[in-house]
């Protein structure tokens, strides 16, 4: 295996885990049901299951959480497993 070969390899690695990345966090948002009422149940109000979405940053558009994604994965923070 020549040197400019593994390099070409280890470069393409990084568009190929953000498209993984990306995927597995569209799926998530695609997926059906409410996440905050999965969290909370069916017994809050209003303003409960508002600052429970504002907690998760469930409020803020898709791009910042998208953003925030990516650098918590960068990190290796992959979240909290709720099941």
């Amino acid at each position: 295996m020549s040197p400019r070969y593994l390099l070409w390899r280890l470069v393409q690695i990084v568009p190929t885990c953000a498209g993984i990345v990306l995927v597995g966090f569209l799926l998530i948002h695609v997926a059906p049901g409410d996440p905050v009422l999965a969290l909370a149940g069916d017994g809050g109000d209003a303003a409960y299951y508002a600052r429970v979405r504002e907690q998760f940053g469930l409020d803020r558009p898709l791009a910042a959480q998208l953003g925030t994604f990516f650098a918590n994965v960068a990190r290796g923070d992959l979240g909290t497993s709720y099941t």
